[in-house]
């Protein structure tokens, strides 16, 4: 697949102006070293472990030709989630709209930026958004093109001891045929708690390959909820990543529920490495016609008295997979 890696770094020379922390020149090293990374390790095959049951026959076919979305994109429309009582941030491919987000009147000291702003200014926020990203390893070539090229993205930030009484609603809808790439930060400072809800919607029929991946950082005592609804498109390709990691005590609870696309693919990684850790994954995943869906987890209990539960939950109809 040589004429797809070749195909996206085109797309990364087009396109690398547009993305957010261009002015960065740490950020730009990053992401010329991850895009180098790609081209270096190819495209998963079959014979890679972790690849070996997804059709990316079927992906290039339907998806490897897309182009980046552009940064220009900017449609109305309503979440479906939208009498939610919650901060809700509508994004359209790939396009923050501020007339359908109501994410004003947060508690003191809570932090609701776009990737874009937050780089944009050089404040202990941003350095510790660039730290956060310059530690993200990348095992295959998707991870590293998702970190080259990466479009958009929120950083969430819940200080000291405060507690996020509504959650927080992230609407990513889809209406053109492109590749996006999306990157979220949320960091839960000591005894801090939130919610985080994604959920990924789209237009009928409409092809489109999107990866998306949500960083948790949880600090001493800290307890942060993450759920993803994804509704995409039955023609799109979506892969998202959720890295996890736990400070002394703290407690993560996440649930997947994976619903739409063609070829989905979700991955959970965590390293739990202090005292009194707590992670639970959640799952629930319907496939119907020729659908074809992967959950992968691979959770790493690197210190004593740390804890992990896990339950995922598939229906199968049809010729689905």
């Amino acid at each position: 697949m040589t004429d797809v890696i070749e195909h996206y770094q085109q797309q990364f020379s087009d396109h690398v102006k547009q993305f957010p922390g261009v002015e960065n020149k740490n950020l730009q090293a990053l992401r010329q070293s991850s895009l180098a990374q790609c081209a270096s390790l190819g495209l998963p095959t079959r014979q890679h472990e972790a690849w070996k049951y997804t059709p990316l026959h079927a992906w290039k076919t339907q998806h490897a030709g897309h182009h980046f979305a552009s940064a220009k994109v900017n449609v109305a429309t309503q979440p479906l989630l939208s009498s939610a009582d919650a901060y809700v941030l509508t994004v359209i491919n790939g396009c923050l709209q501020p007339d359908e987000s109501t994410s004003s009147n947060l508690p003191q000291g809570v932090i609701i930026k776009t990737m874009r702003a937050v780089l944009a200014e050089d404040t202990e926020l941003s350095q510790r958004v660039l730290a956060q990203l310059s530690s993200i390893k990348c095992n295959d070539a998707f991870s590293a093109l998702q970190l080259a090229a990466w479009q958009q993205g929120f950083v969430i930030m819940i200080p000291e001891s405060v507690t996020l009484e509504k959650p927080i609603l992230i609407h990513h809808h889809q209406t053109a045929s492109h590749m996006l790439h999306t990157q979220n930060l949320i960091f839960c400072d000591t005894n801090a708690q939130a919610a985080v809800i994604e959920h990924f919607t789209a237009e009928k029929a409409i092809s489109y390959w999107q990866t998306t991946r949500t960083n948790i950082c949880t600090s001493k005592d800290s307890l942060c909820r993450h759920y993803s609804v994804q509704e995409q498109s039955l023609e799109a390709s979506h892969f998202s990543h959720l890295d996890i990691d736990l400070g002394i005590s703290a407690e993560v609870h996440a649930m997947h529920i994976n619903l739409g696309a063609s070829l989905s693919r979700h991955t959970v990684t965590s390293q739990l490495h202090a005292d009194h850790a707590h992670l639970s994954l959640l799952g629930l995943c319907h496939a119907q016609g020729r659908q074809h869906m992967e959950q992968h987890a691979d959770i790493q209990h690197l210190h004593p008295n740390t804890t992990s539960h896990t339950q995922y939950n598939h229906i199968v109809d049809d010729t689905a997979r």
